[in-house]
């Protein structure tokens, strides 16, 4: 009788096991899109990219050119609420990053004054996985 439930079991938890893990192998996790918004490590940020986030480097241009997210718009953090139309509406989500994380949180803080939620500040570039 132990055997039959242990079959039982086997037969019930190991495909409901095998759907929990993500075509990588790792175990899988909520969708990125779900981590709360603030600073994230460079790892989350790349999940982030890769669901769709707009990518804003708030550098200067030389910074820029020097090294840069894949995909990423350059809008220096002096000029992100001029040049806010850019990056979308409101509820476009956004990732910022610039080199210490100074710029970027006061880039943040403009999007939020002009409506933004979604925001993720990565805060350095060298945090980026190479």
């Amino acid at each position: 009788m132990v055997w039959l439930r242990a079959l039982a079991f086997m037969t019930i938890a190991v495909p409901v096991l095998a759907c929990a893990q993500t075509s990588g192998g790792a175990p899988a996790r909520g969708k990125p899109l779900d981590t709360p918004p603030g600073i994230v490590d460079g790892r989350t940020a790349q999940e982030l990219v890769k669901a769709g986030v707009v990518v804003v480097d708030v550098r200067t241009p030389q910074e820029f050119a020097g090294g840069h997210v894949p995909g990423a718009k350059n809008i220096p953090y002096d000029e992100i609420r001029a040049r806010a139309g850019e990056i979308g509406g409101p509820d476009t989500p956004v990732l910022l990053y610039c080199k210490s994380g100074r710029r970027s949180a006061i880039a943040a803080s403009a999007l939020k004054d002009l409506g933004y939620k979604k925001l993720w500040d990565m805060q350095s570039y060298d945090r980026w996985p190479q």
